[in-house]
């Protein structure tokens, strides 16, 4: 049980210390017409709903950059964290240019 306790502290401290860091500085919502981007701190993710579905590729998008469907937030989600920030300006400016096609 000992064996490997320190490492087991050290991996916990690292762990309090991520998640003790202030959110990422965002705008709470990204509003593209048709679809918002909000973040969602009380389940620690940034959700982006839409009012109709995404084309084929934009939602080929969105799998491949990480974002993942929620059907129970009726929303795609991805981690609140300074990356899922870039994500949601990257798939708010493929989003937005879907629109424009």
């Amino acid at each position: 049980v000992l064996t490997n306790l320190g490492a087991n502290i050290r991996r916990v401290e690292k762990r309090i210390a991520e998640l003790s860091k202030p959110v990422p500085d965002f705008a709470p919502i990204l509003d593209g017409g048709w679809f918002r981007i909000v973040t969602r701190a009380e389940i620690n993710r940034i959700a982006l709903t839409c009012d109709r579905r995404v084309s084929a590729e934009s939602y080929a998008y969105l799998k491949r950059s990480g974002w993942r469907g929620s059907p129970t937030e009726g929303a795609f989600l991805w981690n609140l964290n300074e990356r899922g920030v870039r994500e949601a300006r990257d798939a708010a400016a493929v989003l937005g240019r879907e629109v424009a096609s």
